[in-house]
């Protein structure tokens, strides 16, 4: 009798298996011949192609072309000059575009002490390489040069933020290169920043959108020194700032704006989207610091995390801002958890606490639409807190639930 039950729930689960397969809504190319090993870029072209970008050390870069019924096209092994193929692992990618109907691809790359942006430009339909060109490189290894490629959603160009800074002359230029869709230099736009009342300088964004270009650079002046005594070391005191410059859609000069953070706000990184019904440019930032907690004996690490939301007139330039704090969405969290095991966490291990139950997310992206209504996409930061078993070897993991936050102009 347990034979002939057996049999049936078997049975039943191989028409369920004929059902789901029948509903599939996707599928699933032959294998590509590359090795698992490698860098691979891909990029959707807007006649229905893909291309596949494969990097290996020491080897021609592969590019694979398929078409909008997923079947290979076009494979071709190109040997570039420019670009150095043995330092491909170290390399940082800064963008990969199409542009006049090419897939264009920007890396950024050291070389003798110098940084240096490699543009290469690859044939979308045949795969072959069409150019490469080193675009920018820095002058020496004194005085390093930063590059932040932005591409042109609407418009078949693109642009590039060339930031030299150099700490201990208290020297910085930044400028904005404006690129046509034949790689061009069209114009320069400069950022001025008075370099001389700060330490240390970093850029936080640099995005193109079709109103124009937003860059924000975090700026800060050394208070008071830190003192290094073990685990119980001081950090140093920073004054932190936030500048903002904004060049409107076929503008000559960088619109500025700033804000004072205090010495509690640690400019991280930003993300920037426009406000059609405000004309307003909305700027989330994200302060961020790493930390140990002291609990009893142990030195638990966390991280201090806030979010504030900057509203700039696009006239006049004004700055208003409010914080973002998430708490529909913490208090969300605390009703799903047992009341029991939330008082056990929070007398136990408060870092833990404020994990699982505090959400802290890390923006994702921001959009804005025509209504003037934003929605932030973020990921929480939550770190995993338990006791480690034989099942478990990792110390923690990072992977944690993603949150949805609107709002409106107000």
């Amino acid at each position: 009798m347990n034979n002939i039950r057996y049999y049936h729930a078997l049975l039943l689960c191989f028409y369920f298996s004929l059902g789901y397969a029948q509903e599939r809504k996707y599928d699933v190319s032959a294998p590509i011949d590359l090795h698992e090993t490698g860098i691979n870029k891909v990029l959707c072209m807007k006649n229905g192609n893909t291309v596949l970008i494969h990097f290996e050390p020491a080897k021609d870069v592969v590019v694979k072309v398929f078409d909008s019924t997923y079947r290979e096209i076009a494979s071709q092994k190109n040997a570039c000059r420019v670009l150095d193929i043995h330092k491909i692992e170290d390399a940082v990618f800064k963008g990969l575009f199409e542009i006049n109907g090419a897939a264009i691809l920007f890396i950024e790359q050291e070389h003798l002490s110098k940084h240096g942006l490699v543009r290469v430009c690859f044939n979308a339909t045949d795969g072959t390489l069409i150019d490469e060109k080193l675009v920018g490189e820095s002058k020496s290894i004194s005085k390093q040069t930063n590059f932040y490629v932005m591409g042109n959603k609407e418009e078949d160009n693109y642009a590039i933020l060339f930031c030299q800074d150099i700490p201990q002359f208290q020297d910085c230029k930044i400028y904005v290169a404006y690129y046509s869709n034949k790689h061009e230099n069209i114009k320069q736009v400069p950022i001025d920043v008075d370099r001389k009342k700060y330490d240390y300088l970093e850029v936080n964004d640099a995005e193109l959108q079709p109103n124009g270009i937003c860059i924000s650079l975090g700026l800060a002046k050394l208070i008071e020194n830190g003192t290094a005594h073990g685990r119980l070391s001081t950090a140093p005191v920073y004054d932190h700032h936030l500048a903002i410059y904004y060049i409107p859609k076929g503008g000559s000069t960088a619109l500025s704006a700033g804000a004072h953070l205090s010495n509690d706000t640690y400019p991280f990184y930003s993300n920037y989207t426009y406000n059609p019904f405000a004309k307003t440019i909305n700027l989330l930032l994200l302060s961020y610091k790493e930390v140990e907690y002291q609990y009893g004996l142990q030195w638990l690490p966390s991280t201090i995390m806030q979010h504030l939301l900057f509203k700039v007139d696009e006239n006049n330039m004004a700055v208003d801002f409010k914080w973002i704090k998430n708490k529909m969405a913490s208090n969300a969290l605390k009703q799903k958890k047992d009341t029991s095991a939330y008082t056990n966490v929070l007398s136990t291990n408060p870092v833990a606490f404020l994990n699982m139950y505090a959400f802290e997310g890390l923006p994702i992206n921001m959009y804005t639409n025509e209504n003037g209504l934003s929605t932030i996409i973020s990921e929480s930061f939550s770190m995993y807190g338990e006791r480690e078993t034989q099942v478990r070897y990792n110390r923690y993991t990072f992977l944690g639930y993603i949150g949805i936050t609107q709002f409106d102009d107000d």
